[in-house]
C-alpha cells in the first residue's frame, strides 16, 4: 500500500553529504530519505524533462521555460518546514520512480517490503521544487553542469548594476 506525502521539506547534510528528503504521510506518520549525488542528478533530470515536455514548443521555449519558472517560484509561498524526526532515521534510496498521468508527475519512493510513499505534483509544483532542487545543488555546492541555461540563469543572485563612469563638466 503506497502512503501518500502530503507535504515534504529538503535539506542538505554537510556530514553526510546527501539531501534529506523529510515528508509527513496522509496516515500522520513522518518519513526521510537520503538522496545522493547521483539519485539527485538523475531525480533533476527527469523532473526538467517534464517541465520541458510540459511547456508548449516554440521559437521562443527557453525564454518560455525560464518565464513558467520564474512565475512558478513566485506563487511559491514559504510554509513552516517539516522537521526531520529523529525516531525515525532516514532511508537511503537506490531509486525514485517516475509516472506521468493526466499532466501531474508521481514520484515513488520505495520502502521496506512491498510499499512506497508517493509525492504527486502539477507542472507549477514540480517546477517550484526543481527550483528547491537547485538551491539545495548550490548549498551542497555540487556540480550545476546537468542544470539547463534557463533554469539557472532564473535563479541566479541579482547583482547589483555596475557604477556609472564618472561623469565629466
Amino acid at each position: 500500500m503506497a502512503a501518500v506525502l502530503c507535504k515534504v521539506s529538503l535539506y542538505y547534510s554537510a556530514i553526510e553529504d546527501r539531501l534529506c528528503l523529510v515528508g509527513n504521510a496522509d496516515s500522520g506518520a513522518p518519513l526521510s530519505f537520503w538522496l545522493t549525488l547521483r539519485l539527485s542528478r538523475l531525480l533533476a533530470t527527469q523532473l526538467i524533462k517534464f517541465v520541458e515536455r510540459a511547456t508548449p514548443a516554440s521559437a521562443a521555449h527557453e525564454a518560455l521555460l525560464a518565464f513558467e519558472q520564474t512565475a512558478a517560484e513566485l506563487q511559491n509561498a514559504p510554509t513552516e518546514p517539516v522537521a526531520p524526526c529523529e525516531q525515525h532515521p532516514p532511508l537511503l534510496l537506490s531509486r525514485v520512480d517516475l509516472n506521468e498521468s493526466n499532466g501531474h508527475l508521481t514520484l515513488r519512493f520505495p520502502l521496506p517490503g512491498e510499499d512506497s510513499a508517493c509525492l504527486t505534483f502539477s507542472p507549477t509544483q514540480t517546477r517550484q521544487w526543481i527550483g528547491i532542487l537547485y538551491r539545495q545543488f548550490i548549498a551542497a555546492g555540487w556540480p550545476l553542469d546537468d542544470w539547463p541555461d534557463w533554469m539557472a540563469n532564473e535563479l541566479q543572485p541579482q547583482t547589483a548594476p555596475p557604477p556609472t563612469a564618472a561623469r565629466l563638466h
